[in-house]
């Protein structure tokens, strides 16, 4: 699949980033945690961000991430990573979803959440590399004046990741992130105290707005730093 097949079938009526013009002009460079097979891939492209970080923990996935990554027509400086991100370092089960892949976590489902799709059972489970970020940007000599934006679609591990970047979720001006409004995965943290998380980090909510077909199980959440 190329650039712009992906982006005819990936839309984004209501992101919160990539309908904000004035938000997108001053993103000069993106990590992305769970970027799956790279659905925004075509959007950092036509925003020409020049410093892009990939990170996806399932090799199937990560292979096509990598090919369109590093295919992009204005050749951003890119880095892809076959790893996981959560509060500590280590090897740990990947639970893979029955339906779609990005439906995949590093938390199990919970026993209710299949109620609410198909999709919400475990396949299969396999083994990962997990890293925290600040433990990532660190060993991989990643220089942070380079990244502004960090954009999380994890599947309930939203809280761990942040958890995980102490050291430096002060470089980022702008967080993006799917948070559960629901328990669909066991341990999950819900939007209300991850908020309250945040705000205890001096980021302060933009946009907010339910996850279009997700039945009001998800949201996207737009931080800046106040």
């Amino acid at each position: 699949m190329n650039l712009s097949h992906l982006k005819q079938q990936f839309k984004h009526p209501n992101n919160a980033i990539f309908n904000n013009k004035k938000l997108c002009s001053k993103i000069n460079g993106v990590i992305q945690i769970g970027a799956c097979i790279g659905e925004e891939i075509p959007y950092w492209e036509e925003l020409q961000i020049q410093n892009q970080i990939f990170i996806e923990p399932i090799p199937e996935l990560f292979k096509n991430l990598e090919i369109l990554a590093n295919n992009q027509v204005h050749k951003p400086n890119v880095k892809c990573f076959n790893v996981a991100i959560s509060d500590y370092d280590g090897i740990d089960d990947f639970h893979i979803s029955t339906g779609s892949m990005c439906s995949s976590s590093l938390l199990d489902f919970d026993k209710d959440a299949i109620k609410y799709g198909l999709t919400m059972q475990t396949s299969n489970v396999i083994k990962v590399p997990v890293y925290t970020l600040d433990t990532l940007i660190e060993q991989s000599n990643i220089d942070m004046n380079n990244f502004n934006l960090l954009y999380i679609d994890v599947q309930g591990s939203e809280y761990s990741v942040i958890k995980g970047c102490q050291k430096n979720i002060k470089n980022f001006k702008y967080v993006f992130v799917e948070v559960n409004n629901i328990k669909m995965y066991e341990n999950v943290v819900l939007y209300d105290e991850f908020d309250k998380y945040m705000k205890n980090l001096n980021f302060k909510l933009l946009d907010y707005r339910p996850l279009e077909g997700a039945q009001f199980t998800q949201s996207e959440c737009l931080y800046v730093q106040s």
